[in-house]
C-alpha cells in the first residue's frame, strides 16, 4: 500500500489569500514545534484550527494533551473565513468520517520536518486517516518516506500514513503551506 496518495485537486486560493493577510495566527500555540527541544516539528510554524481545549494542557505533562479527548474549534478557525469550505468539501469525501485535529502548518525554505513517526499518541491512532491539502507549493518541496517521495501543486489533496517513518522538505524558495485533517473514517 503507497503511504500517500493523491484523492482530489480543490480551489485553495481563497483560503491561502486569508493565511498570508493573517500573520499574527501563527504559533499562538506552540506545543508542537517548540516545547520539545527536539521535536521533529521545530522548523515548522503552526496555525491549530481544532485540537484538544487548550485549558485542558498541562505544562507539566504535556504527552497528556495528545490523549483521549473530543477536539474544539479554536479562534484562527473563525478568523480563516474558508477554512470551513475548504474542511467540508474535503470531509464530503469521507461520509460519516469524525473529524479530529485540524492545523495549517509552514516549511520555510531550507526548513524541514525531520523524520519521525506519530505512532503511540492517541490522537494519532484514533484519528488513523491523515489528510493533506496543499495551500502554497513548489518544486523541490518533498513529502518523504523510507523509499518514496512525493510533491504537489496548490489545491492537491492527499491521504498519507503519518504512522510510519517520514519527514518533509522544502528545497524550495517559498514557504510551503498545508492544511492537515486528522480523522476517523466511518469504517475505522
Amino acid at each position: 500500500m503507497e503511504p500517500m496518495r493523491k484523492i482530489g485537486h480543490i480551489d485553495t486560493s481563497g483560503l491561502l489569500k486569508q493565511v498570508q493577510d493573517n500573520p499574527h495566527l501563527w504559533n499562538r500555540y506552540d506545543m508542537r514545534t517548540r516545547m520539545f527541544e527536539n521535536s521533529p516539528h521545530r522548523c515548522v510554524d503552526d496555525i491549530w484550527l481544532r485540537y484538544r481545549d487548550f485549558s485542558e494542557f498541562d505544562p507539566d505533562d504535556p504527552q497528556a494533551f495528545a490523549g483521549p479527548h473530543i477536539s474544539q474549534w479554536y479562534g484562527a478557525y473563525y478568523e480563516l473565513r474558508d477554512a470551513e469550505t475548504v474542511i467540508d468539501s474535503v470531509m464530503a469525501g469521507f461520509p460519516g468520517a469524525e473529524l479530529g485535529g485540524v492545523l495549517i502548518t509552514k516549511i520555510a525554505p531550507g526548513k524541514q520536518v525531520y523524520r519521525h513517526t506519530d505512532a503511540g499518541y492517541w490522537h494519532s491512532e484514533h484519528y488513523a486517516t491523515k489528510i493533506l491539502i496543499l495551500l502554497q507549493s513548489s518544486e523541490g518541496q518533498l513529502f518523504n518516506f523510507d523509499d518514496k517521495s512525493y510533491s504537489g501543486n496548490a489545491g492537491d489533496v492527499f491521504t498519507f500514513n503519518n504512522l510510519i517513518p517520514h519527514s518533509v522538505t522544502n528545497e524550495s524558495e517559498i514557504d510551503r503551506i498545508s492544511l492537515i485533517l486528522a480523522i476517523k473514517e466511518a469504517n475505522q
